[in-house]
């Protein structure tokens, strides 16, 4: 039933992803392109415009999850997934089905898909493509305590989409509509009215001044065994500076490095996509140095 599910993975939240997974499932079948999204989701500008203009480059598109490391290395949110009708979208979601009995052990769709989207990539099956995250912005951005994270800086004039998630109670979600200005509901809770909470750090929405991004940014360069160094600029906090690092010094050591990294790369205004192995990697520069604390926080 509808509303029955209280928090995420319970019996009621596990039996309802079947049926979302059969749905999207049916309507590639009969040839329609799906875009399905969580119902904790707000447009902000129509989506479809950018979208559309990548259907005919790429199978399926989805919303990028943060560095959730269950989902690595794709770190990609089913809660938002456009998906062209062809043989890989209905082999793709028919491996999924075939998988139930996964999913509803582990609680949720998201990571088993994650490993079946793996296996296409690494065959080199599918061509996916990672949403931007400041344009279609996940939870994870938007923090109860710590307010809006530098990626989402301009979310309010750039951002497409926004998903409330990482949030583990329809009470939390309201929580989330109501501090970042996005209850469009009229309703104040899900349920019973709120206890009093100790008072929250007001958010900060506006963007950061120039010279605090310019100290957030720190230069990369990636150094490839046989190949040119590729060269990136990232903000200290990023989920793509966390992925490479965990990659390279925790996944693994020297040639039996095997973690595949994906960088999201944007060259003359057009992002383009990369799948490198840690492997591939000789020495990684970071300038300015990352200090030891920043440093550990990513790949303890």
């Amino acid at each position: 039933p509808a509303g029955k599910s209280k928090t995420f993975g319970d019996e009621w939240f596990r039996n309802t992803i079947l049926y979302k997974n059969a749905v999207i499932a049916d309507a590639l079948n009969i040839g329609a392109s799906v875009l399905f999204q969580d119902t904790d989701l707000v447009w902000l500008k129509d989506p479809f415009e950018y979208l559309d203009s990548n259907r005919k480059h790429y199978d399926m598109q989805i919303m990028y999850d943060g560095a959730n490391m269950r989902g690595r290395p794709v770190f990609g949110n089913t809660g938002f997934i456009y998906l062209q009708s062809n043989d890989v979208t209905r082999a793709l979601l028919e491996t999924g089905l075939r998988n139930s009995s996964s999913i509803l052990k582990s609680g949720g769709h998201q990571f088993v898909f994650m490993k079946i989207i793996t296996f296409f990539l690494h065959h080199q099956m599918i061509r996916l493509h990672i949403l931007p995250e400041h344009l279609f912005l996940n939870g994870h951005l938007f923090n109860l305590n710590r307010g809006v994270l530098p990626p989402a800086g301009n979310w309010k004039r750039e951002g497409i989409v926004l998903h409330y998630s990482w949030t583990g109670s329809r009470d939390e979600k309201f929580r989330k509509l109501k501090k970042f200005g996005i209850n469009y509901l009229g309703s104040e809770t899900a349920t019973e009215p709120e206890k009093p909470t100790r008072k929250e750090p007001e958010m900060k929405t506006n963007p950061p001044t120039d010279t605090s991004v310019e100290e957030n940014l720190c230069d990369v360069t990636l150094h490839l065994h046989g190949a040119e160094p590729i060269e990136l600029t990232c903000e200290k906090t990023s989920p793509l500076l966390g992925s490479i690092l965990k990659a390279y010094f925790q996944d693994g050591q020297g040639d039996n490095k095997s973690e595949i990294v994906h960088l999201q790369l944007m060259e003359d205004e057009e992002f383009y996509e990369l799948f490198l192995k840690s492997s591939h990697i000789s020495r990684i520069e970071i300038s300015p140095p990352l200090d030891q604390k920043t440093l550990s926080r990513f790949i303890n």
